[in-house]
């Protein structure tokens, strides 16, 4: 126990002291460099993933926008034949009811 507290109280440091703190300050300065290495790959990766859901966002957008403008063909394509069915529809009861009609002499 006294050499417990002889130790502590030396004022300047031993040697081996001096070697206990040079391998502390190297550890730390290891796990220091390790952990900047993970958190600049974790960095890098979160990047990488944002990249890549940028990138299938705007794949998605382009081809909803592609099926769009194909549903508005389709819709523009099925209105004009609406309207040709109507105006052929209207001629057809048009000509049956100048055959129906009475003849005037």
């Amino acid at each position: 126990m006294s050499r417990f507290f002889s130790r502590s109280r030396r004022s300047s440091p031993t040697p081996g002291d001096d070697a206990q703190e040079s391998e502390r300050s190297i550890g730390e300065s290891r796990r220091s460099a390790e952990n900047d290495a993970r958190r600049s790959a974790s960095e890098r990766q979160a990047r990488d993933q944002s990249a890549a859901n940028e990138a299938r966002r705007q794949a998605s957008e382009a081809e909803a926008r592609l099926h769009a403008a194909e549903n508005e063909e389709r819709r523009v394509a099925s209105d004009r034949e609406g309207r040709r069915q109507l105006a052929e529809n209207e001629a057809r009861r048009v000509s049956d009811d100048d055959r129906d009609a009475p003849l005037s002499s």
